[in-house]
């Protein structure tokens, strides 16, 4: 029981006592002698014991009411006290979860401040970097820049993934912490020697947007300058001064259009009608950004699609091959007279935007004009031997985001067409097609037959350009029938006419003598003759030295094949000999290969395998061919195995296209089974050959070489008609 009720209780019982005593006095007195007598009991004293038992009784049990009541009032009391301390225990209870809670966010506002701390210190440190750079001197020389750079320069590191030209680098972004170091290079760079010797070129890095924006801009500050004024870019604005005084310049009201920024219920404002579009050099403007961008990127595509050029010929040349043809567009020479020279450079300039050399493929397109507008010599600046040049450099402006640039081409498309109408309707202009197939003659046998239809289509609309009627010959020539195989007698007798036509054309008249031979005609004396007059003139691949020394190799002598390609280096006087020595090597190579009962003596051969080095040298990125017939002349020697061992695996170790890696084990599968006697592994390399999907002579011979083993009875024959068949399905 609480102390409370207790002490309560306690005095309730002294009040009871109190009232029992006041009520029932003691009876007996202690001088009579009744009352010293025990057991001894009177009328008297009964009579009173009596009255006093029953006032005792009705005080007891008024008493006992008082005392249900103090117990009643106490009950309610404990209970109130119990409620009380449960309330107290639940606030408790409640004020220490308060209180974890708070420890919680005391530890969390540390760890905030910790790193707060942290930040402050960073920040002080980079204050402390921009205090110094600050009190730079703002006179710099470009030695104390190098020295500071570190002061300025926050980030720096490459941009885009590695280019497969292994001539180009990756593009280096800066970002600088000093304004003034940034200008001060932005600045010396324009003017830089060092940089344009180097082709290094340093541009700002705009967003997206702006760039975007500046692109919109681009045709009316480009056309601004040329009227005169001062134009230029802030930011994704342009600034365009006003009409120069000394122009005299106006605006032509009747051609203008007014485009609102914002919404406009008029249909026109001072006689200038509001549009909500306006088209600007083909370029499609509007307030939708989106739909502006993409109508115009639609219609100039839609454009260039349409084009007559390199870019639309479908030519997609592997890269290998593109290395190869740019090699083999330098051997034949841009001599004075060369009446293909335009078109030389024309395909120059795409094989070069192709391989990735941008500025290169500019400046052989600028060339090919020139080149073109010389050789036509027709007085007019422009006619339709231009429309080829005019369309790659649309593409090429167009690849580059020079959309403005590439709109002024192809408006000069559709004026050299309007003004030179192709004579047959339903058909190119003649001068497309003869630049279309003397360039298609150069992708290979399949597009060589479709080529020579169309220089017939050009000869057939105009009929009097000599070069065409010799190349469609060439061209038939190259496309008809197997090398080896005789021509028909009419495909013979157009070489003869277009031989008497063109009579300087020394390669033709080569030809014209090789495919007599196929016929069993005795050539030797003409193809002397020919010699001498191949001897006097400019060493090129169009020259005819290469069909020639392949008639002496084959109709006359291969000693006096390699004896007149000596000749021909010693004569010429031009230190560029690359050409004339690569066919100084093909001789020799097909001499150490065929006469094996008489071979060359030692001098000869070490001068074999030096031609072929320095070929090799000066064709870097088209000598595959030459490094293997290399390794194969090595395999001939006696002691050569190492080295031609050497030069495989350092082939095969090289990251090669499908059509040189099918060049590649065709040729080692064959110096495995021949010179190592490898069958095993000289079975996987043709094989290997066979699986590569390009159709091509060495594809045939490997599958040859692989029934011609199987034939044999060779333990692999199960497997080689297992990949057969597989190959054939």
């Amino acid at each position: 029981m609480h102390s409370y009720a207790r002490k309560a209780l306690e005095n309730q019982l002294e009040v009871l006592d109190g009232l029992i005593n006041s009520e029932n006095p003691t009876p007996i007195c202690e001088g009579s002698v009744e009352g010293r007598l025990p057991g001894k009991k009177s009328k008297t004293l009964a009579s009173e014991g009596d009255t006093q038992q029953n006032v005792s009784n009705s005080a007891l049990m008024n008493v006992m009411e008082r005392i249900e009541k103090l117990q009643e009032e106490s009950l309610r009391r404990l209970q109130s006290l119990e409620s009380t301390v449960q309330d107290n225990t639940q606030a408790i209870r409640s004020a220490t979860d308060s209180l974890e809670q708070l420890g919680k966010q005391v530890d969390d506002v540390t760890l905030h401040v910790d790193s707060l701390q942290s930040q402050v210190e960073t920040l002080e440190k980079e204050n402390a970097v921009l205090r110094e750079s600050a009190s730079l001197p703002k006179k710099m020389e470009p030695q104390n820049i190098a020295q500071q750079l570190h002061f300025s320069v926050d980030i720096v590191h490459r941009l885009g993934p590695r280019s497969a030209d292994r001539h180009s680098s990756r593009r280096i972004i800066v970002q600088f912490l000093s304004r003034t170091h940034r200008d001060k290079i932005w600045k010396d760079a324009r003017t830089s020697k060092l940089l344009k010797e180097r082709k290094i070129q340093i541009f700002e890095d705009l967003t997206p947007e702006t760039k975007d924006a500046r692109n919109k801009l681009w045709p009316m500050v480009e056309q601004a300058r040329k009227e005169g004024k001062r134009a230029g870019f802030r930011g994704a604005c342009a600034l365009i001064d006003v009409f120069s005084r000394a122009s005299g310049l106006q605006l032509n009201l009747n051609k203008c259009e007014l485009l609102p920024i914002k919404d406009c219920s008029s249909t026109s404002i001072c006689n200038i009608p509001v549009k909500d579009s306006v088209t600007y050099l083909g370029i499609i403007i509007n307030k939708n950004a989106d739909s502006s961008a993409a109508q115009s990127q639609t219609t100039l595509e839609a454009k260039l699609g349409a084009l007559q050029c390199h870019f639309t010929w479908d030519l997609d040349p592997s890269r290998s091959k593109l290395f190869c043809l740019r090699d083999m567009l330098k051997d034949i020479g841009t001599e004075e007279g060369n009446s293909w020279q335009g078109h030389i450079y024309n395909l120059q300039g795409y094989i070069h935007y192709q391989l990735g050399f941008t500025e290169d493929a500019q400046c052989f397109f600028s060339r090919a004009a020139e080149a073109l507008h010389h050789m036509r010599n027709t007085g007019s600046d422009e006619g339709p031997w231009l429309v080829v040049n005019y369309g790659n450099l649309a593409w090429l402006h167009h690849q580059l985001g020079e959309q403005a640039e590439s709109q002024t081409y192809l408006s000069k498309v559709d004026t050299l067409l309007k003004e030179y109408p192709s004579p047959s309707e339903d058909e190119l202009h003649p001068e497309i097609y003869a630049e279309k197939a003397w360039t298609l003659m150069k992708f290979g046998r399949d597009k060589t037959l479709l080529a020579a239809d169309y220089f017939e289509r050009a000869i057939r609309m105009q009929p009097d350009i000599v070069e065409w009627q010799t190349s469609h010959v060439m061209a038939l020539v190259k496309g008809c029938g197997h090398p080896d195989e005789p021509l028909e007698e009419n495909i013979l007798e157009k070489i003869k006419i277009a031989k008497e036509h063109d009579p300087d054309n020394l390669y033709l008249a080569a030809l014209y003598l090789q495919e007599r031979a196929k016929k069993g005609r005795k050539i030797e004396d003409e193809v002397r003759e020919l010699a001498e007059k191949v001897l006097r003139k400019p060493p090129s691949s169009y020259s005819g030295i290469r069909p020639l020394l392949k008639l002496y190799r084959t109709y006359i002598s291969k000693d006096e094949a390699i004896d007149l390609a000596e000749e021909a280096l010693e004569r010429q006087i031009n230190p560029d000999k690359r050409h004339l020595k690569w066919c100084a090597a093909i001789c020799y190579k097909r001499r150490i290969y065929s006469d094996k009962d008489n071979p060359l003596e030692p001098k000869k051969i070490d001068r074999a395998i030096s031609l072929h080095k320095e070929v090799i040298s000066l064709y870097p990125d088209s000598s595959v061919k030459v490094k293997i017939a290399l390794a194969n002349i090595y395999a001939k020697l006696n002691h050569g195995q190492d080295d031609a061992d050497q030069i495989y695996q350092d082939l095969l170790e090289t990251d090669l296209e499908p059509a040189d890696r099918q060049i590649l084990y065709n040729c080692y599968a064959k110096y495995l089974y021949f010179d190592r006697k490898e069958s095993y592994k000289a079975i996987k390399y043709h094989m290997m050959a066979a699986e590569i999907p390009n159709q091509s002579g060495y594809r045939e011979s490997s599958i040859r070489e692989l029934k011609k083993i199987k034939g044999r009875r060779h333990y692999m024959c199960g497997e080689i008609d297992e990949f057969l068949a597989k190959l054939q399905d």
